[in-house]
């Protein structure tokens, strides 16, 4: 019997959707927000959030995105320590690496390459800046204090979506 994939119903041409694995770490719940969004950008994709739960197969993905949100200029340790761990496996896949940060342009990028391996930077097929949040009612009192004296005094959200449909398509593109 001969199998003819349909290569009018997957995207990465045996017949499948590609699938994607979006894998990040958040303190407050913007990161998982963007994860969620990009996901449905995506049209399709698993979520994991390293604060609670863990990746079981790497191999069985064929993109992996990254995230994390930026507090003094890197993002968590849990996605640091994912991505170095992870790190021969990481560069056989197709890989973005976003992060929610309120800074933009190079500066949001310089942040990216702070915290994540050179190679898998290099090898990255998309880097996002998401945009930022702070939900008050979500931050402790040091963090507070701290958004306080940064002249920050309530909540706010500047995700922006218009970032995660470009690195949305540069994900399904590629």
């Amino acid at each position: 019997m001969l199998i003819i994939p349909n290569f009018n119903e997957g995207i990465n041409g045996f017949g499948g959707k590609m699938k994607t694995l979006i894998v990040f770490t958040t303190n407050m719940g913007s990161v998982a927000k963007s994860a969620e969004i990009l996901k449905n950008k995506l049209g399709s994709a698993d979520l994991v959030n390293l604060k609670n739960s863990s990746v079981n197969d790497l191999n069985s993905y064929d993109s992996i995105v990254l995230g994390g949100s930026i507090y003094a200029g890197r993002t968590q340790k849990e996605i640091r320590a994912f991505a170095e761990e992870n790190l021969d496996t990481l560069l056989k896949k197709k890989i973005g690496i976003f992060v929610n940060s309120a800074e933009k342009g190079e500066k949001g990028i310089d942040q990216i390459k702070a915290s994540f391996p050179h190679k898998l930077v290099e090898k990255a097929t998309a880097l996002g800046l998401f945009g930022d949040e702070i939900d008050f009612a979500k931050c402790n009192l040091f963090y507070k204090l701290m958004l306080k004296i940064k002249g920050v005094k309530e909540s706010y959200s500047n995700i922006d979506e218009i970032a995660i449909k470009k690195f949305a398509d540069k994900i399904l593109k590629n």
